[in-house]
């Protein structure tokens, strides 16, 4: 399945031309893939908790510094 996904990179759309051929030399493990999920796990929260605050940057992260701290 592994071997599919970066068989299939050729054709996707990729902002940096450099990933095109990231896989070239090692194929991904499980690992790779996990630490994905986890970096860009929190993404559809960080979106709500911006939508909760009417799309208003500066309101959501004086909100955040005060739920958080300084």
């Amino acid at each position: 399945m592994i071997l599919a996904i970066t068989n299939s990179l050729d054709s996707a759309n990729f902002y940096n031309p450099k990933y095109r051929n990231i896989f070239s030399k090692t194929q991904p493990n499980n690992a790779y893939f996990m630490a994905f999920r986890r970096y860009h796990d929190q993404e559809d929260t960080i979106m709500t908790i911006y939508n909760a605050h009417n799309q208003n940057f500066k309101a959501m992260i004086e909100a955040l510094k005060e739920e958080y701290g300084k």
